[in-house]
């Protein structure tokens, strides 16, 4: 199975990683440049007609099974405007489906300054003094303080939109309706009140312990990017240590440090000498080379996964032919 994403976008790209991976372990993925030919600060219906845009032009460039448009912006709910993104998968036999993100509301300043015409990525950047936050945890990630990245978000309406495609329930027909009208006794209706209250119960129950799990995932996940960051002054310890005693017995601390992260899933980004991947790199400079244009040289802070997923780009300098 092959899919074309319709983006150069870090969080979208590892959204669609992410949810593909859910269901097609195996699948083999590309990226693209794909246009979505609506506003660059789309709202309401320009999501999704920006998202399948983005998805057909995909499919176009590259001969895969399906093509996968991811489209962000405000909607209108209850006449009231939220922030959310949609995702349009088209197959190449033309079968299309949508998925949505969770919404959310913006502040009133970040509000104001969209109808003032700026895109959101835009007034994110000014308000917290950063760069590229939409290619990075996006502002949901920020207002959430990191509880919910634009990558989680994304990953939510992928995960939606492919569930047409996987799930045998969307193939069946539709039963046809009997003419003859039921009856049911008291008692019937009451048991099958108290059947669906079960059922109700159960999936508040599964829900919860889901909730439960995320929670203590999302906790355990902090913590670890927090301690990356120990990591980091441990090596340049060794690096600065000049004597040798010290710096064999710092060296063998953070290697037992690195050891304990690496049983809780934490590896290495592999970085020089590698091709730059926006999914797990972050391009800090660049430097004139003989080799090919993008090949990592240095790399000027490491970059982690936890099991499988990025949780810190590797700072990298790149090469630049001459």
């Amino acid at each position: 199975m092959k899919f074309s994403v319709g983006s150069k976008n870090p969080a979208k790209i590892e959204a669609a990683k992410l949810a593909i991976k859910e269901f097609f372990p195996k699948a083999e993925l590309v990226f693209v440049d794909a246009e979505s030919n609506v506003p660059a600060q789309p709202s309401d219906s320009e999501l999704k007609e920006g998202a399948e845009n983005r998805a057909r032009h995909a499919l176009e460039l590259s001969k895969a099974d399906a093509g996968i448009g991811i489209e962000g912006g405000l909607m209108t709910a209850s006449g009231k405007e939220y922030c959310g993104a949609c995702c349009a998968i088209v197959s190449k036999s033309n079968e299309v489906h949508f998925g949505y993100s969770p919404l959310f509301e913006l502040p009133a300043k970040y509000m104001h300054e969209i109808k003032n015409g700026k895109e959101l990525g835009q007034v994110v950047d000014e308000a917290t003094e950063r760069e590229n936050t939409s290619q990075k945890e996006g502002a949901i990630g920020i207002l959430s303080e990191s509880r919910i990245t634009r990558t989680d978000a994304l990953k939510q309406a992928v995960i939606l939109a492919l569930m047409p495609f996987v799930h045998p329930a969307y193939k069946e027909d539709a039963p046809v309706e009997s003419k003859k009208e039921s009856y049911k006794t008291p008692l019937e209706e009451k048991t099958g009140q108290l059947l669906r209250l079960q059922a109700d119960f159960d999936n508040y129950k599964k829900f919860f312990e889901k909730q439960k799990i995320e929670f203590v995932k999302c906790a355990s996940q902090e913590i670890i990017v927090a301690m990356l960051g120990i990591v980091d002054d441990f090596e340049r310890a060794v690096g600065a240590s000049k004597d040798k005693e010290d710096k064999k017995a710092l060296e063998m601390i953070l290697q037992r440090f690195l050891k304990t992260l690496k049983e809780f899933g934490v590896n290495d980004v592999d970085a020089v000498g590698k091709q730059f991947d926006p999914a797990y790199h972050e391009a800090f400079m660049q430097e004139e080379s003989k080799k090919e244009d993008g090949t990592i040289l240095e790399v000027l802070q490491k970059g982690y996964e936890l099991n499988g997923q990025v949780i810190r780009h590797a700072k990298v300098k790149v090469s630049k032919k001459k």
